[in-house]
């Protein structure tokens, strides 16, 4: 067998494709088509929503032309509006051939529904335009809209860190191998609590409970020794680069 001939269905529109293709069929069962539309077909509703029937053998490349020449006329694939098909040539190409009405119709079908794409493409622009810098004095990164609020409760304010890069370079070096001394520790402590604290005199509403719960799925533990605290997982990379180690931080006995 050279190759064959086959019909490629929408499970989700009812649009038909023939096609041929030169390879044996057992071994190629994944393939589902490859003309102009059919692949954009693909990229709107998904592989897995398209099947594909074998329609025939074929033992030559002259055979396999002329056999899928035959079945999209068969069909009247160019001409029937339920088919991804616009030519009729067995090569697909319709290179000094006037296109139908029909092919036509199909290519500006297809193009307008780049314009829906283009839309999509737009609100993603609009979505990372509204989306804000922020930083505690040691890491930074985006907030969105719907999330800034937990961001600004966990010490975050609106900016970038302003820092050069050898600085960057130097804040990087200074803590790796170091460790607070008990004094140290303590100071923070008492710094950071009773009216020291800012969140102190102030309690959580049931909703920002909820969405703080929300927001510590899908966390790791990271530690340098002397700090220990949970981040999301797409941060990890950043503490590990300035010296942090995945997991909890374990007290010696």
């Amino acid at each position: 067998m050279y190759g064959y001939i086959y019909l490629t269905t929408n499970l989700i529109n009812g649009k038909k494709y023939v096609g041929k293709r030169c390879k044996n069929y057992r071994k190629d069962t994944d393939y589902i088509g490859s003309g102009t539309i059919i692949k954009k077909a693909h990229a709107k509703y998904g592989r897995e929503n398209f099947s594909k029937e074998i329609i025939e053998e074929c033992d030559t490349l002259e055979e396999l032309n002329s056999r899928e020449e035959y079945w999209i006329n068969y069909y009247n694939a160019v001409e029937d509006p339920n088919f991804y098909n616009l030519t009729p040539k067995a090569n697909g190409s319709a290179k000094g051939s006037k296109r139908s009405e029909d092919t036509k119709r199909k290519l500006s079908e297809s193009a307008s529904k780049r314009h829906i794409d283009q839309e999509t493409r737009s609100k993603i622009s609009e979505t990372v335009s509204s989306q804000i810098w922020v930083n505690n004095g040691i890491i930074e990164t985006k907030a969105t809209l719907s999330n800034i609020d937990e961001f600004i409760s966990n010490g975050f304010h609106k900016g970038r860190l302003e820092f050069s890069e050898s600085h960057r370079n130097n804040l990087k070096n200074c803590r790796l191998g170091s460790h607070l001394s008990d004094e140290e520790k303590n100071n923070l402590s008492l710094k950071n609590s009773g009216s020291g604290n800012p969140f102190y005199g102030r309690t959580h509403s049931d909703e920002s409970i909820n969405k703080m719960s929300l927001a510590q799925s899908g966390r790791v533990y990271v530690n340098n020794g002397s700090d220990c605290k949970r981040v999301k997982k797409d941060m990890l990379e950043y503490y590990i680069s300035i010296g942090y180690v995945r997991g909890m931080l374990r007290k010696s006995k």
